[in-house]
């Protein structure tokens, strides 16, 4: 079912950003500040956010076309050059002077004798200043514009770091195309997508306007009643309600289909989301119906947890999970 994915050319709209990881190991108190002092190993950079999403489209064989707005900086000249490093389309990503690119910072220590354990102790955000002015979005809009004719389907990645303003997204929301959201503050305003992709937690808030603080589980019938009342509200053609090691509910005209989580062992769930959307953007765009493409998805989901930190999936790797599985039941 994997290789049913087509390279469909996916353009990814909103909030991205650069993980900086800084792996030093621990080697003793200092004698003069309370503070530990450690020597560099080795640091990585990553894309986070919106970008963590346009890097799986890529990863499972599509044709990503970033559209954003990051700062004129050393960030955004670095993320410019990684897509170009991997033959992604820049030429949807616009740099102003008056904006940063969002950076994550992210300082890992490690002791001697911890077999490589590296645990974060401090992370530091450089963050861009506040919405996009009117004038801002006008131009991302313009942008996209440009762009229509080139993509089959669109993702909004909405990180509350200004790019996704009530503008951008109801202009994209008047576009013959697929429309695929992921956001966490603003799910209320995606109206007429053709599919979100909440977690469950995320559903319930929006539906209730209020965060879900019940010690107790979120049950299969809650979600199903959240997802089929928010699906109406909003006028969705889909929803892709995630529930973490509990699998996913994916709802069409029908009903709500519940669907297992993988069993795998996880390691990270940082990013899980990104992958899941970049997914469903495909598998729909690959005129796969829902069902085929929420099992794809919660799949892919399922790779990318086994995996530290922001990461991507590819097709051969939930072949290789879905013959694992499959064996193990054997």
């Amino acid at each position: 079912m994997p290789q049913r994915l087509k390279p469909k050319r996916i353009a990814v709209v909103g909030d991205f950003s650069l993980d900086y990881c800084r792996y030093n190991l621990a080697h003793y108190l200092s004698k003069e500040e309370p503070c530990v002092v450690a020597h560099p190993l080795n640091e990585t950079k990553a894309f986070g956010g919106a970008g963590n999403t346009a890097n799986n489209v890529h990863s499972l064989g599509g044709v990503v076309i970033p559209i954003t707005i990051i700062g004129e900086d050393e960030a955004g000249d670095l993320m410019i050059e990684i897509f170009k490093k991997n033959g992604v389309d820049t030429s949807g990503i616009i740099q102003l002077k008056e904006r940063k690119t969002h950076v994550y910072e992210k300082i890992y220590a490690s002791a001697s004798g911890s077999h490589g354990q590296h645990n974060q102790i401090i992370r530091i955000d450089t963050k861009p200043q506040g919405d996009l002015t009117k004038e801002q979005t006008n131009i991302l809009i313009e942008k996209i514009k440009e762009k229509i004719n080139e993509i089959d389907a669109i993702v909004v990645a909405d990180y509350s770091k200004g790019i996704v303003t009530k503008e951008l997204i109801q202009f994209i929301s008047t576009l013959d195309k697929i429309k695929v959201g992921d956001s966490r503050p603003k799910l209320n305003e995606f109206n007429n997508f053709t599919v979100l992709a909440p977690n469950e937690f995320e559903a319930y808030s929006a539906l209730h306007g209020t965060d879900y603080v019940s010690g107790e589980d979120i049950s299969n019938e809650m979600v199903k009643e959240i997802g089929i009342k928010l699906k109406e509200r909003l006028n969705l053609k889909y929803l892709v309600i995630t529930r973490g090691s509990k699998g996913m509910v994916a709802f069409d005209d029908s009903k709500g289909y519940i669907i297992d989580a993988v069993v795998t062992d996880a390691v990270d769930v940082t990013g899980a989301g990104d992958t899941v959307a970049a997914a469903i953007a495909l598998g729909l765009v690959s005129g796969l119906s829902l069902l085929d493409t929420a099992k794809i998805a919660n799949y892919a989901g399922g790779v990318v947890v086994r995996k530290k930190g922001t990461a991507t999936c590819t097709v051969e790797e939930i072949i290789k999970l879905k013959e694992r599985i499959k064996d193990q039941k054997n």
